[in-house]
C-alpha cells in the first residue's frame, strides 16, 4: 500500500510538471494584434496564485492592452482577497471586472479596485464583513470519553479550543483580529468607489444583495451582460473585439487546486479566517 502511495504522488507531481511547462509555453505565445486578457476568478478564495499568474503574464505581453476579470465565487481567506485587491487596484494596465453571478465579501473585496465594474442585475453580492466560528464540543467529548491533553506556553494559545467555552478575554481578542480585517475591507472600497464610509458602513453589516442594489449603491458601475461589458472595454481600449485571450488552468493547476482545497478542507487553522461561511 505505501508503495502504491509513493508511486501515485510521484505520478501526480510529474504530471504538474509537465502541464506547468507546456502550460507556460502556450501562454507565452506571441500575439500578433492588441488583445484583451481575460481571467476568471472562481471558487471559494483559498488562494489567488492563478489569477496573479495571469496578472503578471498579461502585464509582461504588451500585446494584452487591458484586462478583464470574470468573478463567481463567493469569497474567501482574508488575505489572498486582500492581495488580489492590491494587486488589481495597482495594475500598470486597465482592468474591468464582471460580477457574473456571485461576487460576495473576499471576492467582492478582492476586484473592487478595478477600474470599472459591471455585474448582472442578479447576481449575488455585498456579504460585506468579516466571521470567525467554531464549536463548543466539550460535552459531546465527556459523553463519549474522549480527554483532550493541552500543553500550552500561554492563556490564549488554544484559543478557539473545540473542548473549552470562549472566555470574555478570548472573544475580546477575537473582535478585535475581526475588527482590524473589517476596517481594512470598508477602508478599500471608501478608497477605490470614493464612498463616504460612514455611507458604506450601513450596508457594510454582513448583508447580500443583488447586483441592481450594488449599482445604487456605488459598489458597481453598470448592469450588463458579460459579453456586452466586454464588448464595451474592446471598444475603450481601440481593440477588435474578437482579440481576446483566455488565460486557462492547466491540468497541473486544476490538480494543485484540487490538492489544496482538500488540504484546506482539513487545516483548521485556514477555516478561521473567512470573509465568507
Amino acid at each position: 500500500m505505501k508503495k502504491f502511495i509513493k508511486w501515485f504522488l510521484i505520478l501526480l507531481v510529474i504530471i504538474f510538471v509537465t502541464s506547468a511547462v507546456i502550460s507556460s509555453m502556450d501562454r507565452q505565445k506571441k500575439l500578433k494584434e492588441p488583445h484583451i486578457g481575460l481571467v476568471t476568478l472562481e471558487g471559494i478564495l483559498y488562494d489567488i496564485d492563478f489569477v496573479s499568474g495571469a496578472l503578471d503574464d498579461f502585464a509582461r505581453n504588451p500585446m494584452i492592452t487591458g484586462v478583464l476579470v470574470r468573478v463567481n465565487s463567493p469569497g474567501g481567506v482574508v488575505t489572498p482577497s486582500q492581495e488580489l485587491y492590491s494587486l488589481i487596484r495597482h495594475y500598470p494596465k486597465p482592468v474591468w471586472a464582471f460580477h457574473d453571478g456571485l461576487a460576495a465579501s473576499g471576492a467582492l473585496f478582492a476586484t473592487i479596485g478595478a477600474d470599472r465594474i459591471g455585474t448582472q442585475s442578479t447576481t449575488i453580492t455585498g456579504s460585506i464583513g468579516v466571521i470567525i466560528r467554531s464549536i463548543n464540543a466539550r460535552e459531546l467529548y465527556e459523553k463519549i470519553g474522549i480527554e483532550e491533553i493541552t500543553v500550552k506556553t500561554g492563556p490564549f494559545k488554544n484559543i478557539l479550543s473545540t473542548n473549552q467555552p470562549l472566555g470574555d478575554d478570548e472573544r475580546r481578542i477575537l473582535e478585535e483580529l475581526i475588527g482590524d480585517s473589517y476596517d481594512e475591507f470598508v477602508n478599500a472600497i471608501a478608497s477605490s468607489r470614493d464612498m463616504d464610509k460612514q455611507l458604506l458602513i450601513d450596508i457594510a453589516d454582513g448583508r447580500i444583495f443583488s447586483g441592481l442594489r450594488a449599482v445604487e449603491y456605488g459598489l458597481a458601475d453598470e448592469i450588463s451582460s458579460y459579453h456586452e461589458f466586454r464588448n464595451k472595454f474592446a471598444q475603450e481600449l481601440q481593440v477588435h473585439p474578437d482579440n481576446y485571450f483566455v488565460y486557462q488552468r492547466s491540468r497541473g493547476e486544476r490538480l494543485r487546486e484540487l490538492l489544496s482545497t482538500v488540504q484546506a478542507t482539513f487545516d483548521t487553522s485556514v477555516s478561521m479566517m473567512y470573509l465568507l461561511d
